[in-house]
């Protein structure tokens, strides 16, 4: 598809800084999130100058800045150095209201060092005669000096993602979601049907996402062989340091680096209750990476020998395991978009392993302002949920603290009537079906009241 989705918040954000002008912000995120198509989109019914950072020569950058002044002017512009840019844009803005880009910030600043002191003085002093709203743009947070106002673009989450596929299915919103997360530029790229671009678009040689992820590795991580080994091992299943660090076969202090270097990239994700590093646990932040580690890297096998079919053939168990937990990480956000959720993760023992039984334990508060715990199980494929399954349920949540527990039972593939008839005389039985869980209407309401919440470890006992 083609267009712009979602981002409502962070352009209602950047209109209100466009109606107090003078203002300045930037904008940060990683890569591939649609930061410039958020500007593009924010622009598209304002005067503006955009300006683009580029590695090359400082003589074809400055071309580049003195054509985006024409564009905006109409008029031929001349900008001879860097040092006049500032008085250039005063005088063809006037008193216009004016959005001025700065994008890929750092490879401007890189190209020109000098200007950050020119931006520094337009910024303190000379931006307060104009009606500009300045902007700058990259995926580092800590390259804008002294700007006040922020905008961090982040994945967006299952339910916004639903807006790149309006022709889905639930199932097939759940696998594209799987796939490559909350990353716009990745929905774009996707094509079809998602088993059909698992097919031709992880497997097929020189298939773009699998493209995508080896270029990540290596032109981000420095210590990329490392790296590598320990993607792999967070696939297999690790995730305490220590076993992240034996599995992948690496020694503490370049294991630690690795994955705050890979953490500061947001390949990966330390949860913020995990006590002792030895003992931290990591997961992965990117599902484009967890899908390719986790399922393509064991099932791809070399296209000169083997057949696409084949290797696609292969995965087709892994896929279906995969997409298990694929839904039970979004049955856990479907909980933080629904309710006041002030924590949700997974049941840790003491020494960091995962309590099998319970998939997740939230904590929120009702109504009434009562805090409540919410253990959840969440099943996509197989047998339809039971009387048997509440009643486990029930019977290992007494492992988890609380006496006024709510319980959740997700299911893509169904709930027996006994199990539907508790539920609608049980108001502590929630049951939810693949298809609540992308209702766009009940999802978005509940969103309007702006609770935020934390993922984190739910300790038992």
């Amino acid at each position: 598809m083609d267009g712009f989705v979602g981002r409502k918040k962070e352009l209602d954000y950047l209109e209100e800084l466009y109606k107090a002008v003078p203002q300045s912000c930037a904008v940060h995120g990683r890569v591939r999130l649609g930061k410039s198509s958020l500007l593009k989109e924010f622009c598209k019914d304002k005067p503006y100058i955009y300006i683009r950072g580029t590695e090359g020569l400082p003589a074809d950058c400055l071309r580049s800045m003195e054509d985006a002044i024409t564009r905006y002017s109409g008029n031929r512009e001349t900008l001879e150095d860097v040092q006049d840019f500032f008085s250039l844009v005063k005088r063809v803005c006037g008193h216009k209201k004016t959005v001025l880009i700065l994008d890929h910030y750092e490879e401007l600043i890189d190209t020109f060092p000098e200007m950050s002191s020119y931006i520094s003085s337009f910024l303190r002093r000379d931006i307060f005669g104009t009606r500009i709203l300045f902007i700058a743009c990259d995926t580092d947070s800590t390259v804008f000096g002294k700007i006040v106002n922020f905008v961090e673009i982040k994945p967006m989450n299952y339910i916004e993602c639903k807006g790149f596929h309006p022709e889905y299915t639930p199932l097939q919103h759940l696998k594209a979601y799987g796939m490559v997360g909350g990353a716009p530029a990745y929905h774009f790229l996707l094509k079809g049907d998602p088993d059909e671009a698992i097919r031709d678009q992880f497997f097929g040689r020189m298939s773009v996402f699998a493209l995508e992820v080896e270029s990540m590795v290596n032109s981000e991580a420095t210590l990329k062989s490392e790296c590598i080994r320990i993607l792999h091992a967070m696939a297999s299943g690790a995730e305490r340091f220590k076993d992240i660090m034996d599995i992948a076969d690496v020694s503490q202090t370049t294991c630690s680096k690795a994955l705050q270097e890979m953490e500061n990239k947001g390949f990966v994700v330390k949860e913020s209750s995990s006590n002792g590093f030895r003992n931290s646990i990591f997961s992965f932040s990117s599902n484009l990476l967890r899908f390719y580690y986790s399922v393509i890297t064991r099932c791809r096998r070399n296209s000169d020998f083997f057949s696409v079919e084949e290797s696609y053939a292969m995965s087709l168990g892994t896929v279906s395991e995969y997409m298990e937990g694929v839904f039970k990480m979004i049955c856990a956000e479907y909980v933080t978009l629904h309710y006041e959720c002030l924590v949700v993760g997974k049941v840790r023992r003491t020494d960091g392993s995962v309590f099998p039984d319970i998939d997740y334990v939230a904590l929120i508060k009702d109504s009434h302002g009562v805090k409540r715990a919410v253990p959840m199980v969440c099943r996509l494929s197989g047998e339809p949920f039971g009387m048997a399954d509440l009643s486990r349920l029930v019977d290992n949540s007494k492992k988890v603290n609380g006496t006024n527990k709510l319980y959740m039972m997700f299911s893509g593939c169904g709930f027996d009537d006994d199990l539907v008839k508790e539920s609608s005389s049980n108001a502590g039985v929630v049951l939810v079906t693949l298809e609540d869980v992308y209702g766009i209407e009940r999802c978005r309401d509940r969103r309007l009241t702006g609770f935020r919440s934390r993922r984190t470890t739910t300790s038992a006992l």
